[in-house]
């Protein structure tokens, strides 16, 4: 049984200054396991993208491809061919995926068809070298989603992005930019037989 000194001296006793100071003891404490749950998720993910990412660099290897090998692909494919990659890609991660035709898309090369409305994807296929997408194409696609009533752009590329390009993503709330190596962040995500599928499509495109 608490005594009565214990019940005198509980929380519902103390003064206005000491309970301010618990309330941000417990604050605190919340807030801190918060963060290290966060950060606990972030690294299971990190560790599960990357164990995964192993398996399928070893499993790719059994069937012909390595690493290098898939840059020079996507690297070499057509521009139809990369668009239709692209479109792959997307699909093989549950999304209802449209292929566009090949002219006057107004930069809707492939577009996703989700119930909160249409994402619109710019597809550009470039060698290896070439210079940075900027904010221009940046600029384009969002005037696509607006003029079409779009929730979303996104700019996919074999190539790079110019800084001025990621200003134009901070600073609205609808655009993605994905680069080669996103595409390969991506790529890995899926089981080997999808990769395998989705790059022999593309090939074949002229």
């Amino acid at each position: 049984m608490l005594s009565r000194r214990y019940r005198r001296n509980s929380l519902f006793s103390l003064s206005k200054t000491d309970r301010i100071f618990f309330d941000t003891i417990i604050d605190l404490f919340y807030t801190l396991s918060r963060i290290a749950k966060f950060i606990y998720r972030n690294i299971y993910k990190s560790t599960h993208h990357t164990v995964k990412t192993i398996r399928n660099i070893n499993a790719l290897k059994k069937i012909g491809y390595t690493t290098d090998n898939i840059y020079n692909i996507l690297y070499s494919l057509s521009s139809r061919g990369f668009e239709i990659f692209v479109a792959e890609l997307y699909k093989a991660q549950g999304y209802n995926v449209v292929l566009t035709q090949n002219s006057n898309d107004y930069g809707r090369d492939v577009i996703l068809k989700t119930n909160a409305g249409d994402i619109f994807i710019e597809c550009k296929r470039y060698s290896k070298g070439n210079l940075a997408l900027g904010r221009e194409i940046a600029q384009r696609l969002l005037g696509s989603v607006q003029m079409f009533g779009a929730i979303k752009g996104i700019i996919i590329t074999t190539g790079q992005f110019h800084k001025n390009a990621y200003e134009v993503e901070r600073m609205v709330n609808n655009l993605e930019l994905v680069d080669i190596d996103d595409i390969m962040i991506m790529l890995m995500k899926l089981d080997t037989e999808k990769i395998s599928r989705i790059l022999l499509k593309a090939k074949n495109v002229a």
